[in-house]
C-alpha cells in the first residue's frame, strides 16, 4: 500500500514541478524573432505612399548595396502608388525614402537625386550634363536607351503625381538626341 502512496506522491510532485516549470515561458512565439526584416521587392505591398516607402528603406537597409536594387525598389514604390494618385507623391517618395537613405548613407546623394529626377523632374538626366557634344558621340546608343528608359520613368512618375503626360518633353529630349547624332555622323555643321 505504501508503494501505491509512494507512486502516485511521486507522479504528482514530478506533474506539479513540470506544471510550474512551464508556467513562467512565454507560450506565445515573439514575431519579431520569427519574421524577418524586409529583404526583397516583392514584399513591398502596401498601397500607401508613405507606408510603401518605408518597406522600400527596410529592403534597402537590409541588403547590402545595388544600384539595381534601389532601382527596381524605387520603381515598385512608384508602381504601388499607382493607385493613390496625388501631386504630393513625388515629395513623399522623396521624404520618406530617398532622403533617409541619402542621410544614412546607404544611397550615395547623387544616385537617389538623379533617380528621382527622372521620374519626376522636367529635366533629362539620361541626356549628357556640361560635355562637348564630340565627347557623347560614342555614347550615343547608350544615351538612348537612356532616354527610353527614362521616358517610361516620367510616365510612371507624372502619372501618380496626377501631370499631364510628359510627351512634349519627350520629343524635346528626342530633338536634342537627334541633332546630336546628325553632328557625330557629320550630318549636321554648325556652320
Amino acid at each position: 500500500m505504501r508503494k501505491k502512496y509512494l507512486k502516485t506522491i511521486i507522479c504528482m510532485v514530478l506533474a506539479g514541478s513540470m506544471l510550474i516549470g512551464c508556467a513562467g515561458q512565454n507560450t506565445k512565439p515573439d514575431m519579431a524573432d520569427l519574421a524577418p526584416g524586409l529583404v526583397s521587392v516583392k514584399q513591398i505591398d502596401s498601397f500607401n505612399p508613405k507606408e510603401a516607402c518605408q518597406q522600400g528603406v527596410e529592403v534597402i537597409q537590409n541588403n547590402p548595396w545595388d544600384k539595381k536594387l534601389y532601382a527596381k525598389v524605387f520603381a515598385r514604390i512608384v508602381a504601388q502608388c499607382d493607385n493613390h494618385h496625388d501631386k504630393k507623391n513625388a515629395y513623399i517618395i522623396k521624404e520618406n525614402f530617398v532622403d533617409p537613405l541619402d542621410s544614412a548613407g546607404k544611397v550615395p546623394h547623387d544616385i537617389g537625386i538623379k533617380l528621382w529626377n527622372s521620374y519626376f523632374s522636367y529635366e533629362w538626366t539620361s541626356l549628357p550634363g556640361n560635355i562637348s557634344v564630340d565627347g557623347s558621340c560614342g555614347n550615343l546608343s547608350a544615351i538612348k536607351k537612356g532616354l527610353a528608359d527614362e521616358q517610361k520613368r516620367k510616365e510612371a512618375g507624372f502619372r501618380i503625381t496626377d501631370q499631364p503626360s510628359p510627351n512634349s518633353l519627350t520629343y524635346s529630349a528626342h530633338l536634342v538626341y537627334n541633332w546630336a547624332y546628325a553632328h557625330c555622323k557629320g550630318l549636321y555643321s554648325s556652320n
